[in-house]
């Protein structure tokens, strides 16, 4: 890597824009094309001649994400209902259809039996549908909601770590060892007051009465934290010890230190799948002392990727996300905080992905090509984005960051409430490098 694109780590924030524009692209990849394989009888038989331990490498079907999407989508409505259980469902799923017009559920005849709704004190939303496809197979979906205003979550007085899952009688049960640690709001919101519990015994009454169907995890934003938390920890269930658990989450925040990464990443079974919106600034957040679990789906405007557990693996040949994926969306507010919609997303599986699957969806990982990774060395090497230390591209997150950019997606949430076209929203606040900011995507 050029000594010139090494002054990044002491330019300001605004002046690291134009250089990472230079330096973004400088790693070249190779998008593997493969044929079909991802419809959903299609999944089921890759799926059922796998064994566990490869249920990761299988990318979950465009009708599988694109529903997941969704119902992330939908769980936010419950909160203008005023409810405590299921019995809204019925309504709020109409009112969905009729407001959305979403294309897979409307074209599919897509029914789903509402489970358990639960908002509790602190603030968590939690949903689990289930869906029939025939012959008893199907899956059951556990849902979690995030929330409009994050900035508690990401300023430095709450970015707390502890050892991952509830604490009983001073011990943590499913944290391998102390050290393996995880947000600590996220894993309260998880596992305080018996939610957790909860969940696992309503996923556990439909699992018995159809067994057959599969297990996922979803959700938006920290609602999407709390959906990768719980897929763990359902897979740490004696019940589901041989069961498939898949978690697909939609701008997802980093969740936790290396040793959580380490832990998830070598676990049996389980398949995270964390969508990311071009350059939703969210999934970047909180900063350095937190990672990446499972693999990146990035959708970006001319075709969407895949990268191995986000970070690569020059031993498989797999890459990782490209320089730059860690700080280039600073520089594009308010573009960032309209990319981390929830109807942003969906808006883009369902007229991009739906339209043209093999360019808007994936199908397998990026591999290296010319022997590159993301900072143009020859593999194998450790990728920078894992340090312990302050990675190349990474920048240093101040509160003012995260106040500002809550602040414009609160308003950006409110305009889309009243109609507005946010489409072009943050092109042209980029003036004058709208035309940059058109070419990087």
């Amino acid at each position: 890597m050029s000594s010139w694109c090494k002054t990044r780590r002491k330019a300001p924030i605004l002046s690291l824009f134009f250089i990472y524009l230079s330096c973004l692209f400088r790693s070249a990849s190779g998008r593997i094309v493969g044929g079909g394989g991802r419809q959903h009888h299609e999944e089921e038989k890759k799926l059922n001649a796998l064994s566990s331990l490869n249920v990761s490498t299988i990318v979950p079907s465009l009708r599988h994400s694109t529903e997941l999407a969704h119902l992330s989508s939908l769980v936010y409505s419950f909160r203008s209902a005023d409810t405590q259980d299921c019995s809204a469902f019925p309504l709020i799923y109409q009112e969905y259809i009729e407001r959305h017009q979403p294309p897979i559920f409307i074209h599919t005849n897509a029914t789903y039996h509402c489970h358990m709704y639960e908002r509790n004190e602190q603030d968590t939303q939690v949903l689990i549908v289930s869906r029939d496809y025939g012959d008893g197979h199907g899956y059951v979906a556990v849902v979690y909601a995030g929330t409009d205003d994050f900035r508690s979550a990401f300023t430095d007085v709450n970015l707390l770590t502890t050892p991952f899952g509830p604490e009983v009688n001073g011990t943590h049960p499913l944290a391998p060892t102390e050290d393996v640690r995880v947000h600590a709001g996220f894993n309260n919101e998880v596992f305080l007051h018996g939610l957790f519990d909860r969940v696992k015994e309503t996923v556990k009454q439909v699992k018995r009465l159809n067994p057959q169907y599969r297990i996922f995890t979803t959700g938006h934003s920290l609602g999407a934290a709390n959906a990768d938390l719980t897929a763990v920890a359902m897979k740490m269930q004696p019940e589901w010890k041989d069961e498939l658990i898949v978690g697909v989450n939609f701008g997802s925040p980093k969740t936790g230190n290396t040793a959580w990464v380490e832990y998830v990443n070598a676990v049996e079974g389980l398949g995270i799948w964390r969508v990311v919106n071009g350059y939703d600034l969210v999934p970047r957040l909180p900063g350095i002392r937190f990672h990446h679990i499972g693999h990146t789906v990035q959708l970006d405007r001319k075709l969407a990727r895949a990268f191995w557990l986000h970070e690569g693996d020059p031993s498989l040949g797999y890459r990782g996300v490209p320089f730059g994926w860690n700080s280039f969306s600073y520089a594009l507010a308010p573009g960032a905080a309209v990319q981390h919609m929830i109807g942003h997303y969906t808006k883009y599986l369902d007229q991009k992905s739906f339209q043209d699957e093999s360019t808007y969806y994936v199908d397998g990982f990026e591999k290296y090509k010319g022997y590159e990774d993301d900072d143009g060395m020859e593999p194998p090497v450790t990728d920078d984005d894992i340090w312990d230390s302050i990675p190349d591209d990474d920048i240093m997150v101040d509160d003012t960051i995260i106040q500002e950019f809550s602040e414009q997606y609160l308003a950006l949430m409110k305009k889309e409430k009243d109609g507005d076209d946010l489409d072009n929203v943050g092109l042209e606040g980029l003036n004058p490098s709208s035309d940059m900011y058109t070419k990087a995507m």
